[in-house]
């Protein structure tokens, strides 16, 4: 039996795929599955399983050139699957032309057996519980909840040890994510308009930082190298301080894993790096506003969640997602208030 998994979507979504990629392939051992990616950092997420999966490919329709597309849909047809299967959050009409074009024999997902994507869903479920729920027409699910997990490969943790040696080995790691997670596009079409939806903002992360330095834990600065450019609105007290290591883009997303393996607390906005350490069994703050926790937080018994009490909060999948012009949800979230979440927790 041949299988194919699509999964063109962010780092998040990615780590909450895992639990329906171990059930696919505990369902079906001998099958030849391969996944379809955007990037290289999911194809280092899945291989950070440990989840046997046959092959990857790597293919980003909106990057790649016409002729590049042609050629992957015509590798991927030669494969002749058994089984397609979208990724839920996959909108409905791109997940059925996708799968023509790929000419998988049998389709699976709530695109296929429902007519839904994750966002027609209406906060009924988790990311993790919908794509289990996705592959239920061919699968035994088990009763028990399945926690995505990932594993820092050897490498890996080798140049992050390094890097921590600044740092005093005898104090709690504590991450903080600089960013202000993935911009949104008011038109998806045209790929214009983009909008920072889920940011808390650098200011408060320059703020909290400040607070913390001094106290008896070590600081370790996450970000991948879009957020470099935000380094220049920390203060230099941040970056010259002794119990701080700046890693922002400059680290591998396997060297990511190690970092946040390796830390007692992660603390940032709803972003892919929140999802990877909950994965790798590290205490999690995330600060939420237009998204909900219950549909989008990490999957695991150790993260906790910060939410301001607004009206007009889970404002995703809505036009006010992209067009608020307040964004209270996230602006009465105070400084202080994360500082002592952070004190409960370390």
């Amino acid at each position: 039996m041949k299988i194919f998994v699509e999964l063109f979507h962010g780092l998040g979504d990615t780590v909450c795929a895992l639990p329906m990629l171990k059930v696919l392939r505990d369902n079906y051992p001998d099958a030849y599955i391969l996944i379809a990616v955007k990037c290289r950092a999911q194809a280092d997420i899945i291989k950070s399983s440990n989840i046997a999966i046959d092959e990857i490919v790597f293919w980003n329709v909106y990057k790649d050139t016409i002729l590049n597309n042609i050629r992957t849909v015509f590798k991927l047809r030669s494969y002749k699957f058994d089984y397609g299967i979208n990724a839920v959050n996959t909108p409905v009409t791109k997940a059925k032309l996708l799968m023509q074009a790929v000419a998988c024999k049998k389709c699976i997902g709530i695109q296929h057996q429902l007519n839904k994507s994750f966002d027609d869903l209406k906060d009924k479920y988790h990311f993790v519980e919908a794509n289990l729920l996705a592959i239920k027409p061919i699968c035994e699910l088990p009763e028990i909840k399945i926690y995505p997990k990932l594993y820092p490969d050897e490498n890996g943790l080798n140049v992050i040890k390094e890097k921590f040696k600044i740092l005093d080995n005898k104090l709690p790691v504590v991450g903080i994510c600089v960013g202000n997670g993935d911009y949104s596009l008011k038109n998806r079409w045209l790929r214009t308009g983009r909008v920072i939806t889920k940011g808390w903002g650098i200011e408060n992360i320059n703020e909290l930082i400040k607070l913390l330095i001094g106290r008896k834990i070590n600081l370790v600065l996450f970000g991948g190298l879009q957020e470099k450019n935000l380094l220049k609105q920390l203060d230099n007290i941040i970056l010259k301080s002794n119990n701080v290591l700046n890693i922002v883009g400059d680290t591998s997303i396997n060297e990511s894993i190690a970092a946040a393996s390796l830390c007692k607390l992660l603390v940032g906005v709803d972003t892919g790096m929140q999802h990877i350490a909950a994965a790798v069994g590290t205490k999690t703050i995330s600060i939420f506003g237009p998204t909900n926790p219950k549909m989008s937080g990490a999957y695991a018994d150790n993260a906790e969640f910060i939410e301001a009490d607004v009206d007009c909060k889970y404002c995703y999948g809505t036009k006010r997602y992209v067009n608020c012009d307040d964004r209270k949800c996230l602006k009465n979230i105070t400084v202080n208030f994360v500082l002592n979440k952070i004190r409960e927790l370390v």
